[in-house]
């Protein structure tokens, strides 16, 4: 997926415009190429356009003018995208899980837990719980 130049210049920032994709609420296809994704900013909010010139106002409001009556509302195509959050949810999950288990790892380092404890508990060798995590500890 490719995030065209107008979301950015309109100062939606690239967390904002990942955290859309992944929780997107209407997904409208726009042309064979081109999909309009419309959902959530990081901070729930609606996410609001950046100030700009009256001319560039009057060619964007021209260019969606131009648009709007060649869209037919009928013929618009809208996707579940019921699919696509589960697949975001389970990836939110993976990630809270691995951000909490090094922070058990990096605890129990900090208590003096040998490694072949740490291993033990994960259910991997000694030398595999150190390569996954003693270059990823905190200094």
């Amino acid at each position: 997926m490719r995030i065209g130049d107008p979301a950015r210049k309109h100062g939606i920032t690239d967390p904002d415009i990942w955290h859309t994709v992944r929780h997107v609420m209407r997904l409208v296809a726009m042309d064979e190429d081109l999909m309009m994704l419309i959902g959530p900013a990081t901070t729930q909010e609606v996410t609001t356009m950046t100030r700009q010139t009256d001319t560039a106002l009057e060619q964007a409001a021209h260019r969606f003018a131009q648009l709007a009556d060649h869209l037919d509302p009928a013929a618009v195509h809208v996707d579940s995208t019921e699919d696509l959050e589960q697949i975001a949810a389970a990836s939110e999950a993976a990630r809270a899980d691995q951000a909490r288990l090094r922070e058990a790892v990096d605890a129990a380092r900090a208590r003096g837990r040998s490694w072949n404890l740490i291993a033990a508990a994960l259910g991997v060798s000694r030398q595999a719980a150190r390569q996954r995590f003693a270059d990823k500890l905190p200094a």
